[in-house]
Protein backbone atom coordinates (compact mmCIF):
# COMPACT_ATOMS: atom_id res chain seq x y z
CA UNK A 1 0.00 0.00 0.00
CA UNK A 2 0.99 3.07 -1.10
CA UNK A 3 1.26 6.31 1.39
CA UNK A 4 -2.13 7.62 2.53
CA UNK A 5 -3.01 10.82 1.87
CA UNK A 6 -5.52 12.24 4.42
CA UNK A 7 -6.28 15.53 2.67
CA UNK A 8 -6.83 13.74 -0.97
CA UNK A 9 -10.26 14.92 -2.49
CA UNK A 10 -12.21 11.67 -1.98
CA UNK A 11 -13.89 11.36 1.00
CA UNK A 12 -11.82 7.56 1.68
CA UNK A 13 -9.01 9.58 3.00
CA UNK A 14 -9.93 8.58 6.57
CA UNK A 15 -11.20 5.57 5.61
CA UNK A 16 -7.96 4.71 3.99
CA UNK A 17 -5.85 5.37 7.29
CA UNK A 18 -8.52 3.33 9.69
CA UNK A 19 -8.53 0.45 7.03
CA UNK A 20 -4.11 1.01 6.99
CA UNK A 21 -4.27 0.39 10.68
CA UNK A 22 -6.73 -2.58 11.25
CA UNK A 23 -9.86 -0.40 12.76
CA UNK A 24 -12.23 -1.30 10.38
CA UNK A 25 -12.49 -3.29 6.71
CA UNK A 26 -13.92 -0.78 3.91
CA UNK A 27 -13.94 -3.29 1.00
CA UNK A 28 -16.54 -6.33 2.50
CA UNK A 29 -19.53 -4.33 2.66
CA UNK A 30 -22.09 -6.00 0.80
CA UNK A 31 -19.52 -8.43 -0.49
CA UNK A 32 -19.72 -12.16 -1.56
CA UNK A 33 -16.74 -14.03 0.56
CA UNK A 34 -14.58 -14.23 -2.43
CA UNK A 35 -15.12 -10.32 -3.15
CA UNK A 36 -17.72 -10.26 -5.29
CA UNK A 37 -21.08 -8.44 -5.03
CA UNK A 38 -24.49 -10.46 -4.71
CA UNK A 39 -26.90 -11.12 -7.52
CA UNK A 40 -29.98 -9.86 -7.65
CA UNK A 41 -31.66 -13.46 -7.52
CA UNK A 42 -29.62 -13.64 -3.91
CA UNK A 43 -30.23 -10.32 -3.20
CA UNK A 44 -34.06 -11.33 -3.59
CA UNK A 45 -33.70 -14.84 -1.49
CA UNK A 46 -31.92 -13.08 1.59
CA UNK A 47 -34.59 -9.95 1.30
CA UNK A 48 -37.46 -13.26 1.63
CA UNK A 49 -35.92 -13.99 4.55
CA UNK A 50 -36.76 -10.61 6.77
CA UNK A 51 -39.69 -10.31 8.99
CA UNK A 52 -42.93 -8.73 6.71
CA UNK A 53 -44.50 -5.95 8.44
CA UNK A 54 -48.05 -6.33 8.96
CA UNK A 55 -50.29 -4.44 6.59
CA UNK A 56 -47.25 -3.08 4.47
CA UNK A 57 -45.95 -4.03 1.11
CA UNK A 58 -43.71 -6.64 1.34
CA UNK A 59 -42.27 -6.65 -2.01
CA UNK A 60 -41.25 -2.76 -0.78
CA UNK A 61 -41.02 -2.98 2.97
CA UNK A 62 -39.30 -5.59 5.54
CA UNK A 63 -37.75 -5.15 9.09
CA UNK A 64 -34.52 -6.80 9.89
CA UNK A 65 -33.44 -9.35 12.99
CA UNK A 66 -33.56 -6.08 15.43
CA UNK A 67 -37.35 -4.65 13.89
CA UNK A 68 -35.37 -1.90 12.25
CA UNK A 69 -37.33 -1.21 8.83
CA UNK A 70 -35.57 -1.62 5.73
CA UNK A 71 -36.86 -0.44 1.83
CA UNK A 72 -36.22 -3.12 -1.16
CA UNK A 73 -35.18 -0.22 -3.30
CA UNK A 74 -32.44 1.05 -0.83
CA UNK A 75 -30.56 -1.67 -0.49
CA UNK A 76 -26.46 -0.63 0.09
CA UNK A 77 -27.85 3.02 0.12
CA UNK A 78 -26.27 4.54 3.40
CA UNK A 79 -27.80 7.89 3.00
CA UNK A 80 -31.36 6.27 4.01
CA UNK A 81 -33.36 5.65 6.77
CA UNK A 82 -34.56 2.76 5.54
CA UNK A 83 -30.86 1.11 3.74
CA UNK A 84 -29.59 -2.06 4.44
CA UNK A 85 -27.32 -4.57 3.34
CA UNK A 86 -26.70 -8.23 3.29
CA UNK A 87 -24.88 -9.35 6.97
CA UNK A 88 -23.03 -12.61 7.19
CA UNK A 89 -25.06 -13.80 10.47
CA UNK A 90 -21.60 -15.99 11.17
CA UNK A 91 -19.01 -13.61 9.83
CA UNK A 92 -16.13 -14.19 7.04
CA UNK A 93 -13.63 -13.56 9.57
CA UNK A 94 -14.69 -16.71 12.13
CA UNK A 95 -15.43 -19.13 9.02
CA UNK A 96 -19.10 -17.72 7.75
CA UNK A 97 -19.54 -18.29 3.98
CA UNK A 98 -22.40 -17.40 1.43
CA UNK A 99 -24.82 -20.47 2.03
CA UNK A 100 -28.28 -18.36 1.97
CA UNK A 101 -28.75 -19.45 5.68
CA UNK A 102 -26.00 -17.45 6.87
CA UNK A 103 -27.55 -14.42 5.05
CA UNK A 104 -29.70 -12.12 6.42
CA UNK A 105 -31.33 -8.47 5.81
CA UNK A 106 -30.13 -6.41 8.27
CA UNK A 107 -30.10 -2.19 8.38
CA UNK A 108 -27.12 -0.76 7.37
CA UNK A 109 -26.26 0.99 10.76
CA UNK A 110 -26.85 -2.06 12.95
CA UNK A 111 -24.59 -4.06 10.34
CA UNK A 112 -22.01 -1.47 10.44
CA UNK A 113 -22.32 -1.71 14.27
CA UNK A 114 -22.14 -5.70 14.51
CA UNK A 115 -18.78 -5.69 12.18
CA UNK A 116 -17.34 -8.77 12.37
CA UNK A 117 -18.74 -9.65 16.14
CA UNK A 118 -20.40 -12.97 16.98
CA UNK A 119 -22.63 -11.10 19.55
CA UNK A 120 -26.23 -10.32 19.39
CA UNK A 121 -25.80 -6.88 21.04
CA UNK A 122 -25.53 -4.89 17.90
CA UNK A 123 -28.63 -3.73 17.40
CA UNK A 124 -28.94 0.28 17.37
CA UNK A 125 -31.58 0.74 15.18
CA UNK A 126 -34.87 -0.88 16.47
CA UNK A 127 -37.68 0.60 14.56
CA UNK A 128 -38.25 3.67 11.94
CA UNK A 129 -41.48 4.22 10.50
CA UNK A 130 -42.26 5.60 6.80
Amino acid sequence: MGPLNPLSSSDSGLNNILSHLGAINTNNRNRRTGGGSFNEVEKAAVWNKAAVIPGWDARFWRKDACGAHIKWSDYGNTSSNFGWEIDHIRPVAHGGTDALANLQALHWQNNRNKGDSLGSNYCIVSYRGK
